[in-house]
């Protein structure tokens, strides 16, 4: 599995990680996408409906998900956990 930890605060950031996580896609490994793109922006989980995805609350739970997908499972954890 390929793991994308990502960030938004520069957008050649996030266009780096999207690009790693197509073309580890292409590839046919399964992916998750970690951090602030997934979180930030709904329209990604959308797009990239193949690809595991975790908001940034949710980050201690990526082991998980990366067994999941290792599993052929696509999981979202998009939602903002309470603290």
């Amino acid at each position: 599995a390929c793991v994308v930890n990502s960030c938004t605060v520069k957008n050649p950031s996030q266009d780096t990680a999207l690009t790693l996580t197509k073309q580890a896609r292409s590839q046919g490994k399964p992916v998750v996408l970690a951090g602030c793109v997934p979180s930030a922006d709904g329209a990604i989980a959308s797009s990239l409906a193949d690809v595991s995805m975790l908001h940034v609350t949710q980050i201690d739970r990526v082991v998980e998900v990366v067994e999941e997908a290792l599993n052929g499972n696509v999981v979202h954890l998009l939602s903002k956990r309470r603290t």
